[in-house]
């Protein structure tokens, strides 16, 4: 398989777009006509490519959105299998409750 080659004046324009861009990965992929997969390659070569921060808020494990299920439907899930019946049948009990006081 080839693979293209940067010139130095695309890697000096690459490093400034991502640089102006604020490391939006797919913003500097449509300016320089590339796919992101890589841009991100090639930043990684470079040794300047920032692995995004994932917000805490996007980290909740299974076990958090469990509990939060719980509290928002005010019901109980045994363990963390929601594909059990008796869990599922809690939980769509639970939606219906909800929908029902909606309207």
């Amino acid at each position: 398989m080839a693979s293209k080659i940067w010139s130095e004046a695309e890697e000096k324009l690459l490093e400034q777009l991502y640089k102006e861009l604020n490391h939006d990965i797919d913003a500097v992929a449509e300016k320089m006509n590339k796919s992101s997969r890589s841009i991100i390659t090639k930043l990684v070569k470079m040794k300047i490519y920032e692995k995004p921060v994932i917000e805490q808020e996007e980290k909740i494990r299974v076990k958090g959105m469990i509990h939060e299920l719980e509290k928002l439907l005010e019901i109980k899930i045994e363990g963390i299998n929601i594909g059990k019946k008796s869990n599922l049948t809690n939980i769509l009990e639970g939606v219906r409750r909800l929908y029902v006081n909606r309207n």
